[in-house]
C-alpha cells in the first residue's frame, strides 16, 4: 500500500529533526492518530494537516497553480522542449516556496531533478519511494538514467528515445537502432517533433560511428530540414560538426578541414579536429598554434583534464616524428583511450581507435590489436 506524500513528509520532516511524536502532536491530535498519519492509515483533516505542518515550520499551500505548472513542465520535458522547460524553470525559482510546499511537492521535485542539470534540492527523494504513483516511479527512473525501467513505466517517444541513447553511448548500436527507430515511430504518432529530431541525429551518430556513410548521410539530411523547421540551430550545427568529424574519420580531410577552419568561434573540440586535420595534411606548425589556442578554451565537455590529455597526445605526435618508438607516447596515448573508454560514448573511443591500433602494431603488440579491432567490430 503507496503513503500519501503529505504524510510521508510529515514523519520525514520529524526524523529529520530528530524529533518525537509526542513533541510534534502536543496540542494538534493524540499520538496513535499521528502513528496512523504517518503510516497513511489516516487521512488528516485539513485543519490537522496544516497545524501539523506549520510546527515543522512547512508553510502548506493548496497547490493549484503547481498542478497546473507540473502538467505543463511534463509536456516540455517529454517533447525535448528546452525553451519552454528554461520558462518553467524560471518560473519555479520565482514562486518556489508555492509550487513545492503542498500536495503536488513530489511532483515538482521529481521533474525539476529529471531536468535541471544543476538541481540540488536538500529533500532525499529516495525516502518517498513508498509514494510513488507509475508515473512519479518513471519520473524518479528518468532522473537517475535508468532508461530501461523509465521506458517500462512510461512507454513514450522520450523515453525511447533515452533508451536508445543509452545504448548508443554504450556502444550496441544494433540495440541503440532499433530503440531510435521506434523513438521516430512513437514520436511521429504523438506529433513530438523534437524527439524525431533528436532520434535522427543519434541514428546519424550510430551509422557514423561504423562509417556506413550513406545510412548516416540519410538520418542526418532528415535532421537538418527538421532542425532548419524548428529553428533548432544549436542541433543544426551539431550535425554539421557530426558530418565533418565522419569526414575526417573517413581520411577525407580536407572535406573535414574546409568545415573546421571555416569556423568563426570554434568550440574546444572543434579546435581538437582542426589540429588533427592540419596533421594530417602536413601542416605542422599550423597544428601547433591551433594546438596552443585550443589549450585557452575550457571545455564543457568532455571533462577539461580529459580534453587536455587528448591535445597532450596530439602536441606529442607533432612534436616527435619519432613518437611510434618512444613509449612515453604509448603511455599517454593508451592512458587517454582508457579515459575516453571509462568516460565518454563509445564514439569519442572509435574515433581515436586507429592511433591505438597504429601503436600497438608498430611496438609489435599483436595480439592486444587484435583483440581491440574484435571488440571494436
Amino acid at each position: 500500500m503507496s503513503v500519501p506524500f503529505a504524510s510521508a513528509l510529515i514523519r520525514y520532516e520529524r526524523l529529520r529533526r530528530n524529533w518525537s511524536m509526542e513533541g510534534l502532536c502536543q496540542g494538534v491530535c493524540a499520538v496513535s492518530y499521528l502513528s496512523k498519519i504517518e503510516q497513511g492509515k489516516a487521512d488528516p483533516g485539513p485543519d490537522i494537516l496544516r497545524a501539523l505542518m506549520q510546527r515543522l515550520e512547512i508553510r502548506w499551500y493548496d497547490g493549484a497553480d503547481a498542478a497546473r505548472w507540473v502538467e505543463e513542465m511534463l509536456e516540455a520535458g517529454l517533447s525535448f522542449d528546452h525553451a519552454r522547460r528554461d520558462r518553467l524553470l524560471q518560473e519555479l525559482d520565482e514562486r518556489s516556496e508555492q509550487y513545492v510546499n503542498g500536495p503536488q511537492m513530489l511532483n515538482v521535485l521529481l521533474l525539476e531533478k529529471w531536468l535541471r542539470k544543476d538541481c540540488r534540492t536538500e529533500v532525499d527523494l529516495s525516502a518517498f519511494e513508498n509514494c510513488f504513483d507509475e508515473r512519479q516511479r518513471a519520473l524518479w527512473m528518468m532522473g537517475q538514467n535508468r532508461s530501461d525501467e523509465a521506458v517500462r513505466l512510461l512507454p513514450c517517444a522520450y523515453t525511447w528515445l533515452m533508451h536508445g541513447s543509452s545504448a548508443y553511448c554504450a556502444g550496441a548500436y544494433t540495440q541503440a537502432i532499433e530503440r531510435l527507430l521506434h523513438a521516430c515511430s512513437m514520436a511521429m504518432e504523438e506529433g513530438r517533433a523534437r524527439v524525431l529530431l533528436q532520434a535522427k541525429v543519434l541514428l546519424g551518430n550510430c551509422y557514423s560511428d561504423q562509417q556506413e556513410n550513406e545510412a548516416m548521410k540519410a538520418h542526418y539530411a532528415a535532421a537538418m530540414r527538421l532542425a532548419r523547421d524548428l529553428g533548432e540551430e544549436d542541433t543544426l550545427e551539431t550535425v554539421r560538426y557530426n558530418i565533418a568529424s565522419t569526414d575526417l574519420q573517413l581520411q577525407r580531410v580536407e572535406q573535414a578541414y574546409a568545415y573546421f577552419a571555416a569556423l568563426k568561434e570554434p568550440g574546444a573540440m572543434a579546435l581538437h579536429k582542426l589540429a588533427i586535420c592540419e596533421e594530417k595534411l602536413g601542416n605542422t606548425e599550423d597544428a601547433l598554434r591551433t594546438i596552443e589556442r585550443a589549450r585557452k578554451v575550457q571545455c564543457s565537455y568532455p571533462p577539461q583534464e580529459l580534453y587536455e590529455q587528448m591535445l597532450d597526445v596530439v602536441a606529442f605526435r607533432l612534436t616527435h616524428a619519432d613518437y611510434l618508438r618512444r613509449n612515453e607516447y604509448g603511455e599517454k596515448l593508451l592512458s587517454c583511450f582508457d579515459a575516453i573508454r571509462r568516460d565518454l560514448p563509445n564514439g569519442y573511443a572509435v574515433f581515436h581507435l586507429p592511433w591505438v591500433e597504429e601503436w600497438y602494431t608498430a611496438s609489435r603488440q599483436y595480439k592486444q590489436a587484435y583483440e581491440l579491432k574484435k571488440l571494436f567490430s
